[in-house]
């Protein structure tokens, strides 16, 4: 088969289906058309190549063959196609077809030199075939040679007169080349040549826009648009102009064409909306006509919880808590798959304080997530918070049952030696941290709290302080984990170092915390410094630590004085 490997593909062709008795040129006629077949009608590529071989092997100089079975292979093996096809024009040297095809798969294989020296050569075989000179100005550009790409296309419009794909190429190739009077020109005998297409009134508000000639543009943006109302291209470059020249109003209201325009796909409309809620100046000076934009959005999509999202955190950022807790409760009216929304819901009552809400809305979202831990989690906090203890556990045991992995189970097991705390059984309430531990020793909110209740117990404090400077490994910069840390410190008798852990603490924290203050104020009074120790505990008390406990320690002091 002169050089070229025939492949086998499992007896594809069937010996019995091969005639008897035909003569040479016959029979490769007979496989060359059952070659076409297979290749047009049954699209059985496999089957195609190998009758186009066997037509080969009888006929080694027959080049629609190798044509053909380029043709089959081109798309899944284009390197193997390239070698028929190059045989084929090997044969043929003037067949354009063949020439074409090459050129084509020396593109597809990535050989862009032999595929301009192909172009090259058709379009003096073809001169007034307009996709040579397209595909040759596309390889100059592609190998860095504007001018070589502006001079073919010059030379396709002198041959066949001006074709509107290749005056758009040409077009882009000025602009990029830094030409722009020239792409003005360009472009005007584009339009003039195809007053009723829309693109050339584009590329020239483009051009104008960039050139900084606001009345053209508009008027060529104008006509493009009256051209092609619902056009994407036209719509999105007018909304970016606007953008560019801080024109709000205009710029919104092509927003909203986008908005509205069916083509344009939900994340691009939803980021949309993300970059013109992004900047808060910008947000507040046009917010009636921005929430105008959500709303539509939400009327379009309200089955999507990410545009539900969009919307309902409009309302926050302007206080409308209730509607917006509303917004998500209209939403899981219906049954949803994801549980997020559920969670939101139970989130936002849980802030403002409803436990009744919460209770109701974690009921309904395990009804529809029985097996999800985080939601039992969820529920057995707000039984903890109204104070029935033996329900939250329960509703812990259940998420521990549904959890997977131990460092959810981890999680779950350290809720439950907290529970136990807050019920004053600490022997239960270290059991189950242990626990916790053993499955992740890295779980830090279980280190932190196991490490402060022991330090107030002043119990096990070695034990105490390990645990805390392994948090403060994890966790370096965290000030409430720095603030444990300086406390297993203190009750070790260590006072430097937890003065200064502790203020580093107060340094990091951005929440006033009085427990810190407090504290710090204790370490200040056990090394002596008893003005700076009552500075830090009336400090406490205006951050709304309780008076009694920040009294007594203040009458201590003038006391021993």
């Amino acid at each position: 088969m002169c050089g070229l490997p025939v492949p086998s593909y499992g007896q594809v062709i069937a010996a019995d289906s091969i005639p008897e008795g035909f003569e040479d040129d016959k029979l490769i006629q007979y496989y060359f058309t059952e070659g076409l077949k297979s290749l047009k009608i049954e699209r059985n590529y496999a089957a195609a190549t190998e009758w186009f071989d066997q037509a080969i092997r009888l006929d080694p100089g027959h080049s629609p063959s190798y044509f053909e079975a380029a043709n089959a292979l081109m798309y899944s093996e284009p390197q193997r196609a390239l070698e028929y096809s190059s045989k084929a024009v090997g044969l043929d040297t003037a067949n354009a077809w063949y020439a074409s095809q090459q050129a084509r798969l020396f593109v597809m294989t990535g050989d862009y030199e032999s595929a301009k020296r192909s172009y090259e050569k058709l379009v003096i075989m073809a001169p007034r075939n307009p996709e040579n000179y397209g595909m040759l100005a596309l390889l100059y550009q592609q190998t860095n040679q504007p001018y070589a790409a502006i001079a073919v296309l010059d030379k396709a419009e002198n041959a066949m007169g001006k074709i509107e794909q290749l005056a758009q190429h040409k077009t882009e190739l000025l602009v990029a080349a830094g030409l722009f009077d020239q792409a003005v020109e360009e472009a005007r005998s584009l339009v003039a040549a195809y007053p009723y297409n829309y693109e050339g009134y584009l590329a020239l508000a483009q051009l104008y826009a960039e050139g900084r000639k606001d009345s053209l543009a508009l008027e060529n943006y104008n006509m493009a648009l009256a051209l092609n109302p619902d056009g994407l291209d036209v719509i999105g470059s007018m909304n970016e102009y606007y953008r560019i020249k801080g024109d709000a109003e205009n710029y919104l209201s092509t927003g909203r064409m986008l908005l509205q325009n069916p083509g344009l796909t939900l994340d691009v409309k939803t980021q949309f909306i993300r970059d013109i809620t992004g900047n808060r100046n910008f947000y507040r000076e046009n917010y009636f006509h921005i929430r105008e934009l959500i709303s539509l959005l939400y009327l379009q999509y309200p089955d999507d919880y990410g545009v539900v999202g969009l919307y309902a955190n409009n309302m926050l950022a302007w206080g409308d808590f209730e509607d917006a807790l509303q917004v998500h409760k209209d939403y899981i009216a219906k049954p949803r798959e994801e549980m997020e929304p559920y969670m939101d819901v139970i989130g936002m009552e849980a802030y403002k304080q409803r436990n009744d809400s919460v209770r109701k809305y974690t009921e309904i979202a395990l009804e529809r997530f029985p097996t999800n831990p985080e939601l039992y989690v969820r529920l057995g906090g707000t039984q903890s918070y109204m104070g029935n203890t033996r329900d939250a556990l329960k509703s812990y045991e259940t998420a521990l049952k549904y959890s997977e992995g131990d460092s959810i189970r981890s999680v779950v097991l350290g809720v439950i030696g907290d529970e136990y705390h807050r019920a004053g059984d600490e022997k239960k309430s270290y059991r189950y941290y242990d626990k916790a531990l053993e499955l992740w020793d890295g779980n830090t909110m279980v280190l932190n709290n196991y490490s402060y209740y022991l330090s107030e117990q002043n119990k096990q404090l070695e034990k105490a302080l390990r645990m805390a400077q392994r948090v403060m490994e994890l966790e370096p910069s965290n000030p409430t984990y720095m603030d444990t840390y300086g406390w297993a410190l203190f009750k070790l008798g260590r006072l430097e170092e937890a003065k200064t852990a502790i203020r580093q603490a107060i340094a990091l924290d951005t929440r006033n915390s009085s427990e810190l203050l407090i504290h710090y104020g204790d370490i200040l009074h056990a090394l002596g410094e008893e003005y700076m120790a009552t500075v830090y505990w009336k400090r406490a008390l205006e951050a709304g630590h309780e008076e009694e406990e920040i009294n007594s320690r203040l009458e201590s002091t003038a006391a021993g004085n």
